[in-house]
């Protein structure tokens, strides 16, 4: 398929995905409004599918609006939580450079890498 087209599979991967986050969020007392900061980086990209990367004061000023971050570190948790599932990618100890850009597409990152 080219590379405007989702396959059927990545949706109900991805509804998949969020039932699991749900189930998680209650037994890891995951703060709901996080889930909302989530479906709102989901629909950035669906939005535009050539967004591959934010920065991360972007991602901050959107987990402020939807998510209530109100510190940096905060916000730090909240990358670091979602980078760890894979729904981003964020290295604040990469290169000074990188670590202002956060990868909101980890599976364009491997195909590019792979290339």
């Amino acid at each position: 398929p080219d590379s405007g087209t989702v396959d059927p599979q990545v949706h109900l991967l991805r509804k998949k995905t969020e039932e699991v986050a749900r189930r998680v969020a209650q037994h890891h007392k995951l703060p709901i409004p996080w889930l909302k900061f989530d479906q709102e980086v989901r629909e950035m990209k669906e939005k535009d599918a050539r967004k591959k990367t934010a920065t991360a004061e972007e991602l901050q000023q959107l987990a402020m609006k939807t998510a209530g971050i109100k510190s940096k570190e905060e916000f730090q948790v909240l990358l670091n939580y979602f980078s760890n599932r894979a729904v981003l990618l964020y290295r604040p100890n990469a290169l000074k450079s990188c670590a202002e850009e956060v990868v909101l597409d980890v599976e364009w990152l491997i195909q590019k890498v792979e290339k």
